[in-house]
């Protein structure tokens, strides 16, 4: 008997399995979402977005003080020049590059970084904790532009600055988790985003975070590292037909593309779940360009491969200043 076909590849223009409502999920429950090469083979979860496993919850591991502590030594060793994925790239040519996509960003959505609380001491655990570190660095990256912009074009130069708004989603959050994110985590005294609310911070462990891809937050930026779902794989899908930056009024109900995506190699695979395929090949080939790679260090790999920073192509930028955004100030 000759084996079973492979399955017909699919068009992503016409897979539209993946949809807001769909990506919900039962809160603090483990999961995964269908990648490709298991979805083809298994139809009967066309209409189970996310199943769950047999991943227990995990029991609380560290409180968020220690997490804080443990970050403050990384911020140090990065001082020292010790992290391979920080280095002179992150002094103007990273701004260059995020406002060479198309303007100003003031959302970061960050998908899959892993439980910062309650992930496994060691490797796992250091490497959750340098996800997360990586996303505020280009938070700062950021909140400094919108300073200076503030200091020297603003046509008000004593407007406050413009708020953020950062989404962080995985259904391995636990409470803990989002303590510490909303608390600790941004609640920096030199910086003072907090006292001066100019940050909206947004935890969720049950898939609503992919609300952030919606019109109404204004231009985003998207960031995955290793995640243990296949994030790239649903983006492509939910956000193939979506509209493009330069179409000047996004309604509210829409999907938009990023401004910039920070994830692994469009055609590089990921363990144990970050699969790619022909299709989200193409969907990167097709609206982005990949402007820069953060390397690692052969001995020193906390994201399991290189991560490169895509922006948007110009065909499907619109420049200028947004008028809309996170946080209590606007734009």
């Amino acid at each position: 008997m000759n084996p079973p076909p492979d399955p017909p590849p699919l068009d992503l223009s016409k897979n539209t399995r993946f949809t807001l409502a769909n990506l919900r999920h039962k809160t603090n429950t483990n999961g995964c979402y269908p990648y490709s090469g298991y979805i083809e083979y298994h139809p009967n979860l066309l209409d189970s977005q996310f199943w769950l496993t047999d991943g227990s919850i995990s029991e609380r591991k560290r409180l968020g003080y220690a997490v804080q502590a443990d970050i403050t030594v990384l911020e140090g060793k990065r001082l020292k020049g010790t992290l391979p994925e920080y280095d002179d790239y992150w002094n103007e040519e990273l701004l260059n590059h995020l406002l060479g996509a198309g303007g100003r960003i003031r959302n970061i959505v960050a998908m899959d970084l892993g439980s910062l609380c309650c992930s496994e001491e060691g490797s796992e655990y250091e490497s959750v904790a340098r996800a997360h570190m990586f996303v505020r660095s280009v938070f700062k990256v950021l909140s400094d532009a919108e300073d200076e912009f503030v200091k020297t074009q603003s046509p008000r130069p004593n407007a406050p600055p413009a708020g953020f708004r950062l989404i962080f989603e995985d259904c391995h959050y636990r409470q803990e988790d989002y303590n510490f994110l909303v608390n600790t985590f941004l609640n920096d005294p030199k910086e003072r985003w907090i006292d001066w609310n100019r940050i909206k911070r947004v935890v969720n462990n049950n898939g609503s975070g992919w609300d952030g891809t919606l019109g109404t937050n204004g231009d985003y930026m998207f960031i995955t590292f290793n995640p243990k779902n296949p994030i790239r794989q649903v983006l492509a899908s939910l956000l193939y037909t979506a509209e493009h930056l330069n179409v000047k009024t996004v309604p509210e109900d829409k999907f938009i593309m990023p401004r910039a995506i920070i994830c692994r190699k469009a055609e590089e695979e990921g363990e144990p779940k970050d699969k790619t395929d022909a299709r989200v090949e193409d969907w990167f080939k097709r609206f982005y360009e990949n402007v820069h790679e953060f390397k690692e260090n052969d001995n020193d790999k906390p994201f399991g491969g290189d991560i490169c920073l895509y922006i948007l192509k110009p065909e499907f930028r619109r420049t200028g200043s947004l008028t809309q955004g996170g946080g209590q100030s606007s734009a």
